[in-house]
């Protein structure tokens, strides 16, 4: 297995592991809003992370910029008390 492909699957575990537990969060009000169908539905959103291949390198990059635009418009500032 290559970098890049260990990379992904990585990636993907990680992305997956994070759907399920939003998954496991919002399905009681998933299911009170829309009915129990739906909510088993949302299972679907982690298998499909799994089972899709990575996006093409362009666009990854491309969504990449605005995320680290949106990091950098928010500085961050320590506050050192004053020694007399």
């Amino acid at each position: 297995m290559s970098g890049a492909q260990l990379g992904w699957v990585v990636e993907a575990m990680i992305a997956s592991t994070l759907l399920m537990v939003l998954v496991l969060l919002a399905r009681r009000h998933v299911r009170q809003a829309f009915g129990p169908q739906v909510a088993y539905a949302l299972w679907a959103l982690p298998l499909l992370r799994l089972i899709l291949p990575p996006l093409p390198r362009g666009l990854s990059e491309q969504a990449t910029p605005p995320l680290a635009a949106a990091s950098e418009r928010f500085a961050t500032y320590v506050v050192l008390p004053m020694t007399a």
